[in-house]
């Protein structure tokens, strides 16, 4: 009977994962920009600003959460609201409305420029180890579109720069039916307790 034991206690960890699971309402997620993305910026004399209700502190930009869900196997769907746009030479780039996708280790947005740009579900940035941000040949293309003519050495050279690392924080409300698989995991490994306690 011993060994049922750690049966149950894996069996009620495992609830407390899925317990994970549900809809995400709210949070902000911080982005901190690696010092290779600002030498970019500095280089080629680009500005950052951010569109609101987004915000720019130093090398770190914040998104305010507005929805996504967590499902049961982990992978995070998180849409927000604000952006950021870039200007130098009398051009802008603006970014924005960004949706995190682990499940294809992508984050999306619009793209809009002073050209006539004016994109949405833009490919924006692949997701690395440690939700670590890297420009996609797309959103280089852009880049390269709005300030550098659309040389496509620039393209080339832009994409998979390390433009920082992502800190998604969340507010999720767990699903019903996990907050109950929750409950009935540690009411059993309870009940089973208690009755070896009484043996």
């Amino acid at each position: 009977m011993k060994r049922m034991i750690p049966i149950l206690c894996l069996f009620a960890l495992s609830a407390v994962t899925l317990a994970s699971a549900g809809n995400i309402v709210g949070g902000t997620t911080t982005v901190t920009f690696s010092q290779t993305f600002l030498n970019v910026l500095t280089t080629n004399s680009l500005t950052p600003t951010a569109i609101v209700p987004g915000t720019l502190v130093g090398a770190q930009a914040t998104f305010p959460i507005t929805g996504g869900n967590i499902d049961s196997g982990g992978n995070a769907f998180i849409t927000h609201s604000g952006g950021l746009n870039l200007a130098g030479g009398g051009n802008f780039l603006s970014i924005g409305d960004f949706v995190i996708d682990t499940s294809i280790l992508g984050v999306s947005g619009y793209a809009k420029n002073n050209s006539g740009l004016n994109a949405a579900s833009v490919p924006l940035f692949d997701i690395g180890s440690g939700l670590e941000l890297y420009l996609t040949s797309t959103a280089a293309g852009a880049v390269s579109a709005t300030f550098f003519g659309g040389d496509s050495s620039v393209t080339t050279a832009l994409t998979g720069l390390d433009v920082g690392t992502a800190s998604p924080n969340p507010q999720v409300v767990p699903e019903p039916g996990s907050i109950a698989l929750l409950g009935s995991g540690i009411v059993g490994l309870a009940g089973f307790l208690r009755r070896r306690v009484t043996q």
